[in-house]
């Protein structure tokens, strides 16, 4: 009986606990912040140093998000501590097919529309 090796079961974990999606997602939103930012805080007066300092907080907060994607999950019930997995969850999603190993969840991106959309009346409310 072979073992799954150890990558592969890092690998499992991680998209079970949706870290990939999570880190797609700040990507994509630290990209459109720093966009409007460097654009916005020109017009708006700011110091150059501005657009820096969101680049730096942007930094700063991506292992923050990491971490807290691994810790918890977000549910329709809200944020809740993830489970463990069950003894074939992990080689379940290890011999799946590339292209069926991972399920996309209505409730995440729900949740990332909403943020998305949180984020974007923020910054028009304040131009």
């Amino acid at each position: 009986m072979s073992e799954t090796p150890a990558y592969q079961r890092l690998l499992a974990e991680l998209k079970r606990r949706n870290v990939f999606r999570v880190m797609a997602m700040y990507g994509a939103v630290a990209f459109v912040v720093l966009q409007v930012a460097d654009i916005a805080f020109p017009s708006m007066g700011l110091p150059d140093w501005t657009v820096t300092l969101v680049l730096a907080l942007t930094l700063v907060g991506f292992p923050i998000a990491v971490v807290l994607a691994w810790a918890f999950e977000m549910t329709p019930q809200g944020v809740k501590k993830t489970e463990d997995a069950t003894p074939g969850e992990i080689t379940e999603i290890v011999s799946a097919p590339p292209a069926r190993r991972s399920k996309p969840r209505p409730s995440t991106f729900a949740c990332a529309g909403r943020s998305l959309r949180r984020a974007a009346s923020a910054i028009l409310s304040s131009t």
